[in-house]
């Protein structure tokens, strides 16, 4: 399968109704992403139910990058001293060609079993996939509505940025232990075509 690439805009006629249908989407994603336990679970049911995919399946390209360092409050969240070993993915979910996110995971790797490390290292499986025998939850840090999809008032068609939100958490283990931290920025590819 080849590379997604950003998707294209799409073309939504400038219409009042129109503007609250994608404002009402973009709403009800953040909210279901809040409230979830696992974002490649959502981003699954989201593309199965607006996107009319029976069964999607979410695919994950990892986006070759410098590791991103983290910071002193990032450790402190993550409960971990200055020697201890943070892993770094940078990744790209897709379904069918749409990119659906970009994420930044930082996580612990002496709290995964060696399989997972493996499985991490050597593939690109969502990490939530991965990690889901852990019965993962998130602990919201910060999210982020990025586009206000009623307040496009332009000529035509709707203008649909790149990013539509911005989530960022931590993933603890259901022992409450911390996992990772995730950056994620959701794009415009999330939203159904007209």
């Amino acid at each position: 399968m080849p590379d997604p690439s950003p998707s294209a805009p799409a073309s939504w006629p400038n219409t009042a109704a129109n503007r609250a249908h994608l404002a009402a989407l973009v709403r009800r994603l953040h909210h279901a992403l809040l409230a979830a336990s696992s974002a490649t679970q959502v981003l699954e049911q989201w593309c199965a139910t607006w996107h009319a995919a029976a069964a999607a399946r979410i695919a994950v390209r990892i986006v070759p990058a410098a590791p991103a360092l983290p910071d002193d409050a990032m450790r402190a969240r993550l409960d971990v001293g200055g020697d201890d070993r943070i892993g770094h993915r940078r990744v790209c979910l897709h379904w069918e060609g749409r990119i659906l996110s970009e994420a930044d995971n930082w996580y612990v790797p002496a709290r995964l079993s060696a399989g997972m490390n493996a499985t991490l290292a050597a593939s690109s499986e969502p990490f939530g996939r991965v990690i889901a025998p852990l019965r993962p939850y998130r602990t919201n840090l910060r999210a982020l509505v990025l586009w206000q999809a009623d307040t496009d008032l332009g000529d035509g068609t709707i203008t649909i940025p790149s990013a539509v939100l911005r989530h960022e958490a931590v993933i603890r283990s259901v022992r409450g232990e911390p996992l990772a931290e995730v950056h994620e920025v959701y794009q415009r590819g999330v939203l159904p075509p007209p």
